[in-house]
């Protein structure tokens, strides 16, 4: 190949081939440009030591004792405030109206701090804050939420149905004594109170707890439907309504189905505000504004 490359130079000018170069543009191309820097995959850059430190598990163990003792300690506090209340006589000077407003102020801010913010900071030492997220509302979430609500209604009128059947009285949920002198709320401003807590504070309080962290805590370290069923259990129990234990468990597999499906809690907390919403206006058509 040289000796053909020295001929090639040894001929004259006119006898030799010319290579012409033509400058072309590049082919526009409709795929979307990639921005790099050269060589920079070449040199990768030494891992942090914090991001070889493995995430904490919530454990097996640990995670139900956390939400057991979290119940427990609601509970206790709430009695320990009712208990203050009670010694210092507070019922007797505050009358029934701001008496209950007391009560209710006390409770909420006890399930506010055991049921959201210590939860949340428990995920988020755990890496797992995504466990209790919230986004806004999408079309899919209404569906859902929609598809929910009518199996709990479906559910709650069943079983207004099978259970005077079995005879078990006890499991009846029983209405407010029919009588003219018996109102649900002494007045209006009354009324929005509760109407606020039931519709706005315990869904996003309960949903956080039961099927944020719990469910979803659970379902790290445990199987699904042990996780599901135990939620849905304690959720029906802490109403400590032995009359709606049973339609309440289904509507905590309800409440934990949507939570499942849509992976935050939105739907469901939104499901079960429009429940407490329906119930309380049936509660003061029923019985009526002092």
């Amino acid at each position: 190949m040289a000796q053909d490359a020295l001929d090639l130079m040894a001929r004259p000018a006119e006898q030799q081939s010319t290579i012409k170069l033509v400058a072309q543009p590049a082919p526009q191309s409709i795929a979307a440009s990639v921005s790099y820097v050269p060589g920079a995959w070449l040199e990768l850059p030494e891992p942090d030591s914090a991001q070889l430190t493995p995430a904490r598990t919530l454990g097996r163990v640990r995670m139900p004792t956390r939400v057991l003792f979290l119940t427990v300690l609601t509970f206790a506090l709430v009695a320990g405030w009712a208990v203050l209340l009670r010694r210092t006589s507070l019922d007797e000077h505050l009358g029934w109206e701001w008496w209950f407003v007391v009560i209710l102020a006390g409770i909420t801010l006890v399930i506010v701090v055991c049921w959201v913010v210590i939860p949340r900071w428990i995920l988020k030492r755990h890496q797992s804050s995504a466990l209790v997220a919230w986004r806004r509302p999408t079309r899919q979430d209404v569906n859902w939420v929609c598809a929910g609500l009518a199996v709990m209604v479906g559910c709650w009128l069943v079983y207004w149905e099978i259970v005077p059947w079995t005879g078990w009285d006890w499991a009846l949920p029983v209405p407010l004594p029919d009588d003219t002198n018996v109102v649900a709320f002494v007045s209006w401003w009354h009324a929005a109170i509760f109407a606020a807590s039931a519709v706005i504070v315990a869904p996003i309080v309960e949903e956080t707890f039961f099927r944020g962290f719990m469910l979803g805590g659970l379902n790290r370290v445990w199987w699904l439907i042990p996780s599901l069923l135990l939620s849905a259990a304690l959720f029906s129990a802490v109403h400590l309504n032995l009359r709606v234990i049973i339609p309440f468990a289904v509507f905590g597999l309800v409440l934990g189905a949507l939570y499942l499906r849509t992976k935050h809690l939105t739907a469901p907390a939104l499901a079960h505000a429009c429940w407490n919403l329906g119930a309380t206006a049936m509660l003061i058509v029923e019985y009526g504004v002092g």
